[in-house]
């Protein structure tokens, strides 16, 4: 799998959004016309303060976006999620819409939507005003041949959602095994700062590379995952019979190898540090966490980079 995110705000919008009138407080403008457009932390000094945000957010969603989803459907070919959020008055960002061809890449748009930070906002004709800003992610999945090739556009697409921030409290007042796995890995992800990569990250790497594939003592179907400290980012892992692969990565890099896994009621949590080394087989030493405990365990990596 590989991938070229893009984001491209829609600029065909020719005036105000809804049926507001200027003195609507529920009036929405979108961000290319807006007259002072919201401005990103880092962005207040700059002169095209819509040009850096821009930028700010492409590169926050190319950083986190976990593209390596769509393995599970087997694509290759250029991928679009159409997505749209507002920026009220106070600067906050809310009312995240988004349309996908397939409802976990949906969630992960939100997910990724939702880490936007505080913005000061937008202003017309000198007073603070909300702010339509609309944003499709195009990314390009690379695979063999034999892999369905699609060029499905947001009119084929069935998936429309909006942000649930409730989830999370959903989530931990949920028995255990009511929870499914992807709604898992959304919740205990969503407090740490760790962006997403694949196994091509490394393609033009000069670095000596290890081809990384080990066996889980006791994984027993564990979603494993590696997280890389020198970049602060996650490399999902394939399962493959019973080893769990991660491609080609650079030799003697130090890493944590983290695995989750749920067995009815029940969640458990197994991490180690190590280095990318050969090597057949590793204990994580899984433990049983709660919800909550395992969100806060996952938390703490924060703290490691």
């Amino acid at each position: 799998l590989g991938e070229q995110i893009q984001t491209d705000v829609i600029d065909e919008l020719t005036g105000k959004i809804g049926s507001g009138t200027n003195s609507s407080e529920n009036e929405v403008i979108s961000f290319q016309l807006v007259e002072e457009v919201p401005i990103y932390p880092g962005c207040k000094n700059e002169d095209n303060k819509r040009k850096c945000m821009s930028d700010a957010i492409e590169k926050l969603i190319s950083r986190k976006f976990n593209t390596s989803l769509t393995d599970d459907f087997n694509l290759s070919g250029k991928q679009k999620i159409t997505t749209s959020f507002e920026i009220d008055k106070e600067g906050n960002i809310g009312n995240i819409e988004v349309r996908a061809s397939y409802k976990v890449m949906a969630e992960e748009a939100i997910r990724v939507l939702e880490l936007l930070p505080n913005v000061i906002p937008g202003k017309q004709n000198g007073k603070a005003i909300n702010v339509k800003y609309f944003l499709p992610i195009v990314y390009t999945v690379i695979g063999s041949e034999n892999k369905r090739r699609t060029n499905q556009t947001m009119d084929s697409a069935v998936f429309t959602m909006k942000s649930d921030k409730g989830l999370i409290k959903r989530i931990e007042e949920k028995p255990i095994v009511l929870i499914n796995n992807s709604d898992l890995e959304r919740y205990t992800f969503a407090t740490t700062n760790l962006g997403w990569i694949n196994c091509d990250r490394f393609v033009n790497s000069r670095k000596k590379k290890i081809k990384y594939k080990i066996k889980i003592k006791d994984s027993e179907g564990a979603n494993v995952k590696m997280v890389f400290k020198s970049i602060s980012s996650v490399l999902p892992s394939k399962k493959m019979n019973d080893d769990y692969s991660f491609g080609n990565v650079p030799i003697d890099e130090p890493v944590i190898l983290l695995g989750i896994k749920k067995k009815g009621d029940k969640i458990f949590l197994g991490m180690k540090h190590v280095k990318t080394e050969a090597i057949s087989e590793l204990d994580l030493e899984f433990k049983e966490v709660t919800i909550v405990e395992l969100k806060t365990e996952l938390s703490r990596l924060n703290k490691g980079f």
